[in-house]
């Protein structure tokens, strides 16, 4: 009832948070399972809410990996807000769908601020799993040039995202060569 209310949008985000939290403690290392009032309220959030709320609401959603909501992620990848194309390309890569790869290879040309949308394709390509994703990864994190925050969070420096990914797809070995050159 708070999260679909028209109460401040923080404290619905914090209360979506924490309902995620349950449900990710029920399903452990499974898929989310929500039932279908959670799957109807999250849907309504990200067609209608503020990006802090369809971030919340796309993240939730994501950890269901049913590639049914492909369509969904895939139309919010475009989104006016990286909070929410971050989110979108998280839960397009944990559906394992055959569209995904592709989206994610051309997000990192959306105009973004500080690379985000290069950042959001690398946590989709870690997510996805497709061994594609390695090229765009090792070409972002051996990148030296442009302008870039170093906050030592994957969440804004796409160097760290890109290494992460390439953990992921358990390519470090073809990486460190490359990496101990620039040492």
């Amino acid at each position: 009832q708070v999260i679909g209310s028209k109460e401040y949008w923080r404290f619905r985000w914090i209360v979506l948070s924490q309902l995620q939290s349950v449900w990710m403690k029920q399903a452990g290392n499974n898929p989310v399972r929500p039932d279908k009032p959670t799957v109807d309220l999250l849907l309504s959030l990200i067609k209608n809410d503020s990006s802090w709320v369809k971030f919340a609401a796309i993240g939730f959603l994501g950890n269901t990996k049913d590639a049914a909501y492909t369509s969904i992620y895939l139309n919010n990848l475009y989104d006016k807000s990286d909070r929410v194309v971050y989110a979108a390309a998280i839960a397009l890569g944990k559906t394992k769908s055959s569209e995904a790869f592709e989206a994610l290879r051309k997000l990192p040309a959306r105009p973004s601020w500080n690379y985000q949308s290069l950042i959001s394709s690398l946590a989709g390509l870690k997510e996805l799993g497709d061994p594609g994703g390695y090229t765009i990864a090792f070409e972002a994190m051996m990148e030296t040039t442009s302008p870039r925050w170093t906050l030592v969070t994957p969440l804004w420096d796409y160097q760290i995202q890109a290494a992460l990914t390439i953990v992921a797809l358990n390519k470090q070995e073809e990486a460190f060569p490359a990496v101990m050159d620039r040492f």
